[in-house]
């Protein structure tokens, strides 16, 4: 009888779910120490390595459930897979801190930009205009697809060069 291959749809949900969990946990350790509404490139660099963790451990889990073989389409499925359902758990919680929890979030995050800014020695027309700009992204019917597609990308990328690592055809005997 011939083994079962296991499904990319499960593994992209369970691993989806994990990422978006502790991407929360993650948003939650920064707003309790303030720094919610600031983003950067270290806080880009931890989720981004957390992200690519758990894609290595999907597809690590894959190939151990199919005899340690793996295509590079079914490491894009679930790398894309993932990151959407992390995507969505992300967008949950984004929507639930700027209406809920910390409904002052938009105005920090502008006073920040706006310290930032004239820090750099912009003039403050400047700075009104990128402040007035970042109000445009501020609508859900805006960001989630624009989160979603940003997600689906990421899963993307960062599964092309995961599978590509991690992948291991099946010989054709």
């Amino acid at each position: 009888m011939e083994n079962q291959e296991p499904k990319t749809s499960s593994l992209a949900i369970k691993y989806g779910i994990i990422s978006g969990l502790i991407g929360v946990a993650f948003g939650l350790m920064l707003y309790f120490i303030d720094m919610h509404y600031q983003g950067g490139w270290g806080v880009f660099g931890i989720q981004m390595l957390i992200t690519i963790t758990i894609i290595v451990l999907a597809l690590r889990e894959f190939k151990q459930k199919n005899e340690g073989f793996m295509t590079l389409g079914q490491a894009l499925k679930i790398a894309v897979g993932l990151c959407l359902i992390g995507g969505l758990v992300g967008i949950a919680y984004q929507l639930l801190l700027t209406n809920v929890i910390d409904p002052e979030f938009f105005t920090k995050q502008e006073a920040y930009t706006t310290q930032t800014l004239q820090g750099y020695g912009m003039s403050q027309e400047q700075i009104e205009q990128q402040i007035e700009f970042g109000r445009n992204f501020r609508s859900p019917l805006l960001t989630i697809p624009v989160f979603l597609v940003i997600s689906a990308l990421a899963g993307l990328i960062l599964g092309l060069i995961t599978g590509l690592i991690m992948k291991k055809e099946r010989p054709a005997y």
